[in-house]
């Protein structure tokens, strides 16, 4: 069952549908309830081996992705949920975070940070 997110602009979303089945099932995608074949595309969207994969994504690339397997015996339908959000950078380090160094020897001094796209 693809996993639902929250990914930033700019970043890469993978959505997995593994299934299994005899025969094997054909596996399909919809966005927003439309097939993915018909929605106009920009060249940001692929499907790989079953897996949607949404390239660069934009704050308006936010939808519900529907994978549908199928094989004479039936079909599965999963969703999965991609938010993209545009977050500032917020540093999680707490002020004035007291380090111990030893002259003449390497320091780390760690700065966790979050906000989407997530900072480098």
């Amino acid at each position: 069952r693809p996993q639902s997110g929250v990914f930033g602009p700019g970043e890469t979303a993978r959505l997995d549908c593994q299934v299994e089945g005899k025969p094997r099932p054909r596996i399909t995608w919809c966005l927003n309830g439309v097939p993915i074949e018909e929605v106009p595309g920009d060249g940001r969207r692929a499907v790989r081996e079953g897996a949607l994969v949404l390239s660069r994504l934009e704050p308006n690339d936010t939808l519900v992705a529907q994978c549908e397997a199928h094989n004479r015996h039936g079909r599965l339908l999963a969703n999965a949920f991609v938010y993209v959000v545009e977050l500032p950078v917020k540093i999680l380090t707490p002020d004035e975070t007291p380090y111990a160094v030893v002259e003449n020897r390497t320091v780390f001094l760690h700065c966790w940070a979050f906000g989407a796209p997530a900072p480098t």
